[in-house]
């Protein structure tokens, strides 16, 4: 009896050990993070610039961001669209997965038109934003713009983009913006082949650090082909802004994702 004692607790033992490897295998594998970019050279080692040069860029600058954390700024000059591609693949989509950054909204007193924020998904690591009519271009992405000149009402305008153009989009409502911070959220869902998106955009406390006021904005567009990105094995975040003026976007910070697999060397 004593030896039949030892063999099943041998045997629960080694169990254990394959259900803790087999958990860490799928935990090794889920891609999620938050990058706070709190550091100096945080921004930078993350990303590189695909489109604009010299002045026009993003910048990081201490104080500015999320409980007055270090952040990332449009510069005060320049007349060209930004835009960055990071530099570590999220892998491929699972079968839900979002996107998302926090950002500081001024009073807009510069214009209108130009989007002044950007961020989305692409299977291009060299993605610039534009529509290029390249079959590499297979992305999804939300824009952020303004109604009117000097207009705070503001807009998120949800797009599916098809070898380099974009092949479906929908407006959200207006809403009008009050300073404070922001966080505009992207989530993808697979659904038998299709994606289906959709787009919220949170208020948040005074610092940044909590939703205070969810869906402010939303907008939703389902049963989209984008086959090459569904089936892309690497999908890199992007991020950037195509107008001279910050049109009231006065820092960014906190950018997340989470519902991608990373592909590991067995």
């Amino acid at each position: 009896m004593t030896q039949l004692n030892n063999r099943f607790a041998r045997s629960r033992g080694t169990a254990a050990k394959y259900i803790l490897a087999f958990t860490f295998f799928i935990s090794s594998c889920l891609n999620a993070e938050t990058l706070s970019l709190n550091n100096s050279g945080d921004f930078t080692n993350e990303f590189s610039q695909r489109a604009g040069s010299g002045d026009n860029r993003f910048e990081e600058a201490d104080a500015i961001g999320v409980a007055g954390s270090r952040a990332i700024r449009r510069t005060s000059t320049g007349t060209e669209k930004v835009a960055y591609t990071g530099n570590t693949s999220l892998g491929s989509l699972l079968n839900q997965a979002s996107v998302s950054i926090r950002f500081n909204y001024s009073t807009n007193s510069t214009g209108s038109g130009g989007v002044p924020l950007f961020l989305g998904v692409s299977s291009n690591p060299n993605f610039d934003s534009s529509e290029t009519g390249t079959s590499i271009d297979d992305y999804v992405g939300v824009e952020l713009s303004q109604r009117l000149t000097g207009s705070n009402e503001s807009k998120l305008t949800l797009f599916n983009g098809v070898n380099g153009s974009k092949s479906q989009s929908v407006d959200s409502g207006f809403e009008n913006l009050t300073p404070g911070w922001y966080e505009i959220e992207l989530s993808m869902e697979r659904v038998s082949g299709l994606l289906d998106l959709s787009i919220s955009l949170h208020r948040m406390s005074a610092d940044g650090s909590t939703r205070s006021e969810e869906d402010v904005i939303t907008g939703a567009i389902s049963s989209l082909t984008n086959t090459d990105l569904l089936s892309a094995s690497q999908s890199y975040l992007y991020v950037g802004g195509s107008d001279s003026l910050n049109r009231g976007v006065t820092a960014l910070d906190e950018i997340a994702f989470s519902g991608f697999r990373t592909p590991l060397d067995l």
